[in-house]
């Protein structure tokens, strides 16, 4: 809910969205009710009602949730958020009109509170507000000027250089406000505008404050005012000027009409009476009036109608100038502004002389609750509605000093008992005081007795007062008078008066601001029409002082409370900060507090004693000068660790960061620092955080990390050993297989070679031998004839020549392949020997001839070799065979694997095909082997090395083979082997091998 809030407040002072802005104010407060998160209360409170309610609702109603604010603060100890409370309390009941004595003990009261708090910048900020409403309350002597804030509060001349040393654009923005108001309302406009210049700068602090608006808007009117005193071109900028203002200004009032269309129309009415628009002014200043009345805006009608009453007074008008001039003054004068009225008598004597001759002139400061109420009399006498030229206006004012001095209850009603008692001519008077929309008694007196105050006692349940009456001025709010009760018909029917049957009864309302505080009761027993106007307007004077007096009571009773519960707040504070101490001093760690101002400002607020024992720097040190631990980090961490911290304060996250820090003795440290990052209502980040000394476990991290290097290393020695093994005795077990077909073949085939060679001459001169026999015996026997026939002598004699040169053919082939076993097979030695590549591929292909006939699926498979001039190699034959082998092996499977859903014709028409190519680059032999099977995938062929990887089912691969082929390579030869491949077209495999040799092959 907190977010939402703070979102609101970015929305509607920063964005100007102000619709989401309250939407998200409004959703803030809703889940502020409905869930448990009564910790944020204060600081929703504040920034609701000081930021984001006034750009929607009336002014005046953030008040009260400011008050509930301030006292949430207190009882939860957020000292800093009272503070803002109290602070925009002050600022929003200035501008929303609230009459300025209970203003100025409203921020006295905070002040003293926010002094007991040490909160010394909101006392300063209060302050400046507290010596402006003096300013208005107070005469002003010709030594001192009204736009001058020094006084018993603030001293601008002292003030004004702190601030701007320090900087503090909040305290520079309210005080030009302030002096831009009074140098206007009091006439000094050429410094009106020159402050409002200054003002300018520093007005854009008070992001979503409710004095933002109040800046434009006195701005525009005081350079209207000093239109006559400008020349031409200064007049059209001037317009300008007014017309940006306006433009925001409109924006404002469109959404919240009840605190910024008056202002609109008050500037647009100035704004064509520069003109000469006469018409239009007088519209605008009537609407203004009306919604400012309308409103509750008391100063600011006040002004419309000063202005107003300028206007016609410029016209000419003086008659309706002086109409307007009065209400004015009456206004100014239920607002409590002393000093203005003062001004206004100086100013204007010719259009307030009826009030100026009136002897009751004195007490128009004290109008407010006297024109709230309205006479009732409903006897026929004349009542005259002024205060009486006979009344004793030294015993009035000598009340009114005393009341306004007391401020306990208790007191304070019983002097106000005894004051009546005294001077209205009553015997009797009962003191009614609204509680939760209930009357109570809380006093009474007769005639020369003490009065019996705080009793407590509902209305309903006393039978000392005519209950029918009291409601009666409960419901109308207005002062009724009976000069003779007894023969009233209205109350004929009321017990009380039937019982006491009194004589003249006078009942008033106390009226503060609008709303009813009590009811005051007199009668009198003894003689009829005792109570007159004279009665009435004195009951209603004393109620007004009686009004700020039970509401200064009250102020003054709840600052009694808020002390009570800031002692023992403190005191739990105190209890607080030492358990914190003891909980800090227990932790494994450096606890600390690191905050950083809107302006980037970093600060240390606090830390732990265990800094020493981690950076060799005492905390005040630390806290004096941030720098020092800033300067320990490790410069090849400073980069990643201000990068992490710029990341958590950009998004609000949690900080995390590990990294070194170097002590000034040299000790590189492993530290782990988390934070929670917060904002303040300021802009100010604030990191509560901790920092762990994992020197120790970083170290052991790196033993462990060591470790399993080292298994790793050892696991890969063992993978790498069992291929070797594998890779040897499968060699070996070839070798000797191949190696014993080839002996046990050579002896014989030798036997059948040479005896062929030696039968071939004899069984030529055989031949001869009997062809000499066919030519000398001319005359065959039938025997030999038939003989001759039988076994075919004539085709024997010619193809038997034949037939032993096949089986001498047979022989050398069977040579040949013995040779390429042996080939194959050659036993490798423990170094390597010089090779002819070509000649262990040529034999690997004979060996796998048998996998490349066709059969009655497929037809055979071509393989192409395209070899070039290369060297012989020094190498390892019997392993690079193992290799040739393994690779046109796989590249048989993967065509037969091509081959699956097609026929001997699709087949052929296609053939399988695997290709070897040799050549020499950058002196390095190159071996490409390649198929045109169905190729691999991205995945397949990323893997395809791994130790135990196979594409085929079980049974049929071990995953060996390529794995074997890579180390015998890269490892035993120190070359390369790589693999080409896509899907659908086939796979080369390529081999590099480095040589020196210089004999080609």
């Amino acid at each position: 809910s907190y977010a939402y809030v703070m979102y609101g407040l970015i929305l509607c002072g920063v964005i100007g969205n102000i619709e989401l802005g309250y939407k998200f104010g409004i959703l803030a407060n809703q889940l502020l009710d409905k869930f448990d998160c009564q910790q944020f209360e204060c600081r929703i409170l504040n920034i609701f009602n000081g930021f984001i309610r006034h750009w929607q609702e009336p002014l005046h109603t953030t008040i009260k949730f400011l008050e509930k604010g301030y006292k949430v603060g207190i009882e939860r100890g957020e000292i800093e958020f009272v503070g803002y409370c109290a602070l925009n309390n002050g600022i929003n009941s200035f501008w929303s009109g609230q009459e300025l004595t209970d203003t100025k003990q409203k921020i006295a009261n905070y002040t003293a509170a926010m002094g007991e708090f040490n909160q010394q910048t909101i006392c300063t900020y209060l302050k400046i507000y507290w010596q402006l409403i003096l300013n208005l309350l107070d005469d002003v002597d010709e030594e001192k000027k009204p736009w001058e804030l020094n006084g018993s509060a603030y001293q601008e001349t002292t003030m004004l250089s702190v601030h701007q040393e320090a900087n503090d654009a909040y305290a520079l923005a309210q005080l030009y406000l302030s002096k831009l108001f009074l140098h206007y309302l009091f006439y000094d406009y050429s410094e009106a505008i020159a402050t409002a210049e200054l003002g300018q700068t520093y007005i854009g602090v008070l992001v979503g404050n409710a004095a933002v608006p109040i800046f434009p808007f006195y701005d525009s009117l005081a350079r209207l005012a000093a239109w006559n005193q400008l020349i031409t071109s200064a007049q059209e900028d001037v317009l300008k000027l007014v017309s940006a203002n306006q433009e925001k200004m409109k924006n404002w009032a469109d959404r919240s009409p009840e605190n910024y269309l008056s202002k609109f129309y008050l500037v647009e009415a100035e704004r064509h009476r520069v003109l000469g628009n006469k018409a239009e002014a007088i519209d605008l200043y009537e609407r203004a009036i009306y919604l400012n009345k309308e409103n509750e805006y008391i100063q600011e009608e006040a002004l419309a109608n000063e202005l107003a009453a300028k206007f016609y007074l410029d016209w000419g008008k003086e008659k309706v100038a002086s109409g307007y001039m009065q209400e004015a003054y009456y206004c100014y004068a239920r607002w409590g502004a002393k000093t203005k009225i003062a001004d206004l008598e100086k100013r204007y004597p010719q259009l307030l002389t009826p009030i100026l001759q009136r002897t009751s002139s004195t007490l128009l400061n004290h109008e407010t609750t006297l024109l709230l109420g309205t006479l009732t009399c409903t006897s026929s006498a004349t009542v005259t509605s002024s205060v009486s030229v006979v009344l004793d206006l030294a015993t009035i004012l000598k009340a009114y000093q005393a009341l306004s001095s007391e401020m306990e209850l208790e007191k304070l009603l019983s002097l106000l008992l005894s004051i009546v008692i005294e001077n209205a001519g009553a015997d009797k008077c009962v003191l009614m005081l609204l509680s939760e929309e209930c009357l109570l008694i809380q006093g009474s007196v007769t005639l020369r007795k003490k009065p019996v105050v705080l009793q407590h006692l509902p209305i309903e349940d006393s039978q000392d007062i005519p209950l029918k009456l009291i409601y009666k001025v409960k419901h109308d709010r207005q002062t009724v008078m009976f000069v003779d009760a007894s023969n009233e018909a209205s109350l004929a029917d009321d017990q009380y008066i039937i019982n006491q049957q009194p004589k003249s009864i006078l009942c008033s309302p106390i009226l503060h601001q609008g709303k009813l505080q009590g009811i005051l009761y007199l009668e009198n027993n003894l003689a009829t029409g005792v109570f007159t106007s004279d009665s009435v307007q004195l009951l209603n004077l004393l109620c007004t002082q009686v009004a700020i007096s039970l509401e200064n009571s009250k102020l003054y009773e709840q600052s009694q409370q808020y002390a009570q519960q800031l002692e023992q707040s403190l005191s739990e504070l105190s209890a607080s900060n030492s358990r914190f101490h003891n909980l800090v001093d227990n932790v494994p760690g450096l606890v600390y507090q690191f905050c950083i101002s809107p302006s980037g400002l970093r600060t240390l607020t606090y830390m732990s004693a265990e800094c020493h024992s981690f950076y060799e720097v005492t905390a005040e040190e630390a806290i004096a000068n941030i720098q020092i631990l800033t300067d320990m980090i490790h410069p090849d961490d400073i980069i990643e660790h201000n990068q992490s911290l710029a990341d958590s304060i950009q998004n609000l996250n949690p900080w995390h960061w590990e990294g070194r820090m170097v002590t000034p003795s040299g000790i590189i440290k492993w530290v782990h620092c988390e934070a929670r990052i917060a904002q303040r209502a300021d802009g100010t980040l604030v990191l509560d955080g901790m920092t762990l000394d994992i020197s120790r476990r970083k170290q052991a991290e790196l033993t462990l990390e060591q470790k399993s290097q080292d298994l790793q290393k050892a696991l890969t020695d063992l993978q790498e050993a069992q291929l070797q093994i594998i890779q040897s005795e499968k060699m070996s077990a070839l070798g000797n297989l191949v190696a014993g077909i080839g002996h046990e073949m050579n002896n014989p085939l030798g036997f059948i070679s040479a005896s062929i060679e030696l039968a071939k001459p004899t069984i030529t001169d055989i031949i001869e031998h009997l062809r000499l026999y066919q030519e000398s015996l001319p005359n065959k026997t039938d025997e030999i004839i038939e003989h001759a026939e039988e076994i075919d002598l004539d085709y024997s004699l010619e193809d038997l020549p034949k037939m032993i040169d096949s089986m001498m053919m047979a022989c050398d082939r069977l040579k040949n392949i013995s040779t390429s076993l042996r080939t194959f097979s050659r036993a490798d030695k423990d170094y390597k020997v010089p090779f002819n590549i070509h000649e262990g591929i040529d034999s690997t292909i004979l060996i796998l001839k048998h996998r490349l006939k066709g059969n009655e699926t497929r037809p055979a498979i071509q393989v192409v070799t395209n070899y070039g001039n290369i060297p012989v190699i020094n190498c390892f034959p019997g392993q690079l065979n193992q290799v040739f082998m393994n690779i046109i092996a796989n590249g048989i499977d993967a065509l037969d694997e091509s081959n699956l859903g097609r026929n001997f014709t699709q087949i052929e028409a296609n053939p399988n095909r695997i290709t070897i190519q040799t050549s020499v680059e950058n002196e390095k032999v190159k071996i490409s082997i390649a198929d045109n099977g169905k190729g691999m995938s991205q995945s397949v062929k990323q893997k395809i090395f791994d130790h135990l990887f196979t594409t085929k089912s079980v049974g049929k691969g071990t995953g060996l083979g390529l794995a074997i082929a890579k180390s015998i390579v890269v490892e035993k030869h120190g070359g390369l082997i790589t693999v080409n491949s896509q899907l659908g077209e086939g796979t080369e495999f390529m081999i590099t091998l480095p040589t020196t040799a210089k004999r080609k092959i």
